[in-house]
């Protein structure tokens, strides 16, 4: 029988066909500090096929999710901006439920920049009220960048700051809630965090220095989303 797939601009693909003793395949996709990957597109395809019968995004949590197919042997294929492409080979039967489990994606090199460096840690601690974030950014080789343009952005709230001449910075006062980190300043690539989320009454300090890489002469780096690895020390 043959098997469609609708496919949603966001969130889960669904088939849209009803097979008799359909099978289900599922997973979540992170990276290797563990975190979710959200909105990696996941293409499926029959095993020996050219083309592709379905795709999705993977949800905020790095979940996605496949029902109503067929059994059959099926490749599936992760691609997330900033990062390898991974490709999985399962057989399914009739009426088998898979769970892949996590799908583990590996930074991918910058094109005309230097290779990616480590991902930071964030340290918590307590305070009297509402939420602190604090860092350093430097260039690679640890030399303090003076007066980078540094942004939070959240659903509700956006700060800005800039660097002091140590390379620091610090964003007090703020509303808790979810937000993403841009450090810019021309020539470097651009660094981005997503995913911070600021607790209320904690503040948050980036342990390691964030060392944005040098764009070569005439070449145009894009942002590099780092995933943090976080550890909670009150």
């Amino acid at each position: 029988m043959k098997v469609s797939v609708k496919i949603l601009t966001f969130g889960l693909a669904h088939l849209t066909a009803t097979v008799l003793g359909a099978a289900e395949l599922s997973g979540r996709v992170g990276d290797v500090t563990g975190g979710p990957l959200h909105f990696t597109t996941v293409e499926i395809r029959r095993e020996g096929d050219s083309k592709g019968i379905g795709s999705a995004f993977t949800d905020l949590s790095g979940r996605f999710h496949f029902a109503n197919l067929a059994a059959d042997t099926y490749q599936l294929s992760f691609k997330c901006m900033g990062f390898l492409t991974a490709k999985v080979v399962r057989t399914v039967q009739v009426d088998e439920v898979i769970v892949l489990g996590d799908i583990v994606l590996q930074v991918a090199p910058i094109e005309g920049c230097p290779d990616s460096w480590d991902r930071p840690t964030i340290l918590l601690k307590e305070i009297k009220g509402g939420a602190e974030l604090r860092g350093k950014a430097e260039e690679r080789g640890g030399t303090p960048l003076r007066r980078v343009t540094v942004t939070l952005e959240g659903k509700d709230h956006n700060y800005r700051t800039s660097t002091d001449a140590d390379g620091a910075f610090n964003f007090a006062k703020i509303k808790p809630g979810l937000y993403t980190l841009h450090v810019v300043e021309p020539g470097f690539a651009e660094f981005r965090i997503d995913g911070i989320r600021l607790m209320d009454r904690h503040r948050s300090d980036i342990s390691d220095a964030l060392q944005l890489p040098r764009c070569p002469d005439n070449v145009k780096c894009q942002p590099v989303r780092k995933v943090l690895k976080v550890n909670i020390c009150l």
